[in-house]
C-alpha cells in the first residue's frame, strides 16, 4: 500500500475567561490537519485542536518551559501525529509520501543545513528551536522505525496556495471549525 499525506498547521488566538475579574485573557491554539489518500484514491483526514502547552507536556523536559505558538512547531507537531498514527496501523504499508508547505519543516526533517543568505543575520536559540529540535529528533526515530520494516518515507515540500489538490484539502481542513477527526484507522479496512 501506498499512502500520500498532506499536513498544514494553523494558529488562531481565542480569547478566554478564567475568571470574570480577567476576561481579556487569550490562548492561542494550534489547528493540525492531515489528509491521507490510499492507492485507491480513497481520503482519510486527522484533524486535531492543540495548543503549544499539550504539545511540549509530551516531555518532561520541558515542563515550566514557555512556547510561542509557531507555523514551524504546529506543522511539525502535524507531521509527528501522523508518522504515530501510521505506526499503530496492522496493514502493510510499503510507501509514505508526506508532503508539507512548511519549507523550514521540510529542511529540519530531511537534515538539510538551512543556508541563510549573508546580509541575514544569525537567529538565537530561543525556546522554540529547542521544542522544534525536539519534535525533529522524534520524526526521524519514528521515520527510522518505519523504514527498519520496510517502510519507505519520503517528507517532500510542496507550495503552499498554488492548487494542489491534497495541499489545499489539508489547507481547508485547517481553517474550517475546530471538530476533531480521525480517521486513521480506517484505512487498513
Amino acid at each position: 500500500m501506498i499512502l500520500d499525506i498532506y499536513t498544514d498547521a494553523r494558529s488562531e488566538i481565542v480569547k478566554y475567561s478564567r475568571t470574570a475579574k480577567n476576561s481579556n485573557l487569550s490562548q492561542k491554539l494550534i489547528q493540525i490537519s492531515s489528509v491521507v489518500i490510499d492507492e485507491h484514491e480513497n481520503e482519510f483526514k486527522l484533524v486535531e485542536v492543540t495548543n503549544t502547552d499539550k504539545i511540549k507536556n509530551e516531555w518532561d523536559e520541558f515542563i515550566g518551559v514557555e512556547f510561542k505558538s509557531s507555523s514551524t512547531i504546529g506543522e511539525m507537531y502535524s507531521i509527528y501525529k501522523v508518522l504515530g498514527e501510521l505506526c499503530k496501523l496492522e496493514s502493510k504499508i510499503d510507501c509514505i509520501n508526506i508532503y508539507t508547505d512548511s519549507l523550514t519543516s521540510f529542511f529540519w526533517i530531511n537534515e538539510i543545513p538551512l543556508v541563510r543568505r549573508p546580509t541575514q543575520k544569525p537567529k538565537c536559540h530561543k525556546p522554540n528551536h529547542k521544542l522544534v529540535k525536539k519534535l525533529n529528533t522524534n520524526i526521524i526515530s519514528i521515520k527510522k522505525t518505519l523504514e527498519s520494516v520496510g517502510v519507505k518515507v519520503n517528507i517532500m515540500w510542496v507550495k503552499a496556495h498554488c492548487g494542489v489538490w491534497g495541499n489545499e484539502l489539508a489547507d481547508s481542513l485547517c481553517k474550517k471549525s475546530y471538530k476533531e477527526i480521525n480517521e486513521f484507522n480506517l484505512i487498513s479496512k
